[in-house]
């Protein structure tokens, strides 16, 4: 048996249901990633600016105080 050659271009497969899924889940994806985006520009600008913060109660020593205090325990 031999290959027959094919005259002209191979046409291409038309789009199933699986192609159209993957294109809705990434445009959904994308989406997702936009309003997650919006929402950190919203609720938290200055998340990362930590400058001024400071801790309250117990934890708020100094390294002198804890020195003296771990002095007076022994």
């Amino acid at each position: 048996m031999s290959i027959q050659v094919t005259s002209g271009i191979p046409r291409k497969q038309p789009a199933n249901v699986y192609t159209v899924m993957l294109i809705l889940s990434v445009l959904f994806l994308l989406i997702a990633v936009i309003a997650m985006f919006m929402e950190y520009q919203r609720y938290a600008p200055d998340y990362w600016k930590t400058g001024n913060a400071r801790p309250v109660g117990a934890a708020a020593q100094t390294i002198t105080e804890m020195v003296s205090q771990m002095h007076r325990l022994g």
